[in-house]
């Protein structure tokens, strides 16, 4: 495993769950080459013209679908719309639904390392994008923004004047495709789906703007260890969320222009010299279906303040955008993963495997305690093999001691840096735990040989230095990158057992392995 550095998301990862290999013997693996697992491909075009032809919900079933779902103020705006085909699209079965490819999880771009952002072009489709736009349009109303801990939320038209709209966790779990797009930005963030406020939808016209501050107030109980933006309209001119990262002169006060002598207030001068920017301040440019993912929070838990950003005015045009604040404990209690909310296709072991052909989709394992996800072909098959060659080094000198099950060797920081290949992997294992790059983090190799097995453990206790207002809960080791590199014919599942009086019963409390892994109870990775 790569073991990295501690956490973005404090509260999150703080209750760490046990997790234990079995020996090789105890079970018969699924039936596939190594490195590859693929999931049935649903034909989406097919289903999609099903529901875009002949399948047209009629203007009434449509409007009944809308109130069934708590949102019967947005139906003016799609009743004036030519027919039904966007509505019947939100609405038709999850699974039928595409992603695209901006929104599968190896498409994501580091753009910069404090704050650590992320951007995703067409992580949202062009119809996505409608509808979430339709879906706000006639119920939007004046942003407000929070002021103090006695006056929480006011409208304060010199910080900003945009307009917003807040779905309800009704709406969230009753659309398909809110469903959808929702799964989506919570399996990017690696936040689980109870750690969130409400999605918002917000709309920006010309003039409008949102003056620089931050996304988290935990000394307010606002605490939001990341952002997602997604814009969902093109915008002439103006707009861009600004980062003024080495810039002095982007405040909300009152700033002199140089060329007119006029004073101009806040971060407009600020938005319109580009040329004066540091190397690293960060413009993102508004672009339908684009994603911009921002951490608030340095991964010791304290408020990054480079994360101050500014949504410039608009000079022509009109932005649109939806945005998720991820928060550090439960907070919405809307979840997607069980009932209609699954989706076979991102959700859980993938039920077949195949000998390759098309590219497995990034899976969510468990949301929360703990949060584990499935990557398929992490490495190219000349990475796995000089990784194998490399461990099989590293671990020729190595003796069983007694009472000892396996053989492991630890390779520090510093080591890994030196070496181009691994030094590569280290830098794509944090972008999947979604981790800034510093510190570096040592890895290890472990062999486990016909019988052996890994008992009952947590790769990271709370660490007692933690911040105070990270409540004790960061973990030294928040996340850990597991790569196969070879698989016995039998067995070596990682099993996560499940706290309950089921799972002492059978034996997961227990040191006995065997009986653990036996049992079937807890989440079993092949």
């Amino acid at each position: 495993p790569f073991r990295v550095a501690p956490s973005p998301h404090p509260r999150p990862l703080a209750s760490a769950m046990a997790r234990l290999s079995c020996p090789p013997w105890r079970r018969r693996r699924r039936d596939a080459p190594l490195g590859l697992r693929a999931v049935l491909a649903l034909a989406e075009a097919l289903q999609a013209s099903v529901v875009l032809g002949e399948g047209l919900l009629s203007r009434e079933a449509a409007r009944e679908k809308l109130i069934a779902a708590g949102a019967s103020e947005a139906w003016p705006f799609f009743a004036a719309l030519p027919d039904t085909s966007l509505i019947s699209r939100a609405f038709s079965d999850q699974a039928s639904l595409p992603t695209p490819d901006g929104g599968r999880d190896h498409t994501g771009k580091v753009v910069s390392i404090s704050p650590y952002i992320t951007l995703f072009d067409d992580f949202l489709s062009s119809e996505e994008c409608d509808f979430l736009r339709a879906f706000g349009h006639d119920r939007l109303r004046p942003a407000m923004v929070v002021q103090s801990g006695d006056n929480w939320y006011h409208q304060q038209t010199q910080t900003r004047n945009n307009e917003q709209h807040w779905l309800t966790a009704h709406e969230e779990t009753s659309v398909p495709m809110l469903r959808h797009i929702l799964k989506r930005m919570h399996r990017t963030s690696r936040i689980p789906e109870e750690h969130t406020e409400a999605l918002q939808i917000g709309r920006y016209n010309v003039s409008t703007k949102y003056e620089g501050h931050l996304d988290t107030d935990p000394d307010h109980g606002v605490g939001r260890p990341m952002t997602l933006i997604v814009y969902l309209s093109d915008v002439e001119k103006g707009g861009e969320t600004l980062f003024p990262v080495g810039r002095s002169d982007c405040g909300a006060v009152w700033h002199k222009d140089e060329a007119t002598g006029k004073r101009v207030y806040g971060a407009q001068l600020c938005c319109q010299t580009p040329e004066k920017d540091a190397p690293d301040t960060v413009r993102v440019q508004p672009k339908k279906g684009r994603a911009v993912l921002f951490y608030s929070h340095d991964p010791d838990g304290k408020v990054n303040q480079n994360s101050h950003h500014i949504g410039c005015p608009i000079i022509e045009g009109t932005k649109w955008i939806a945005q998720r604040w991820f928060r550090f404990e439960p907070y919405n209690r809307a979840m997607y993963t069980a009932g209609p909310g699954v989706d076979p296709r991102h959700d859980g072991i993938p039920a077949h495997v195949s000998a390759g052909g098309a590219e497995p989709n990034f899976r969510q394992l468990s949301d929360f305690n703990p949060r584990l996800f499935l990557a398929e072909n992490f490495v190219t098959e000349e990475e796995r093999q000089y990784l194998e060659a490399f461990a099989v080094e590293q671990l020729r000198d190595e003796v069983l001691e007694e009472g000892e099950e396996f053989e492991e060797a630890l390779l520090p920081a510093e080591r890994v840096m030196m070496d181009e290949t691994l030094a590569k992997l280290d830098a794509r294992a944090r972008q999947l735990a979604r981790l800034p790059p510093a510190p570096p983090a040592a890895m290890t190799f472990r062999r486990l040989r016909r019988g052996a097995n890994q008992s009952r453990h947590i790769d990271a206790a709370p660490w007692a230095g933690a911040p105070e207002d990270s409540g004790g809960l960061l973990a030294v080791q928040p996340a850990t990158v597991v790569i196969h590199l070879s698989i016995p014919r039998i067995g070596g599942d990682y099993v996560f057992p499940r706290r309950s009086r089921k799972s002492r019963v059978k034996g997961c409390e227990s040191t006995d392995v065997g009986m653990c892994c036996a049992s079937g109870d807890g989440i079993r990775v092949p």
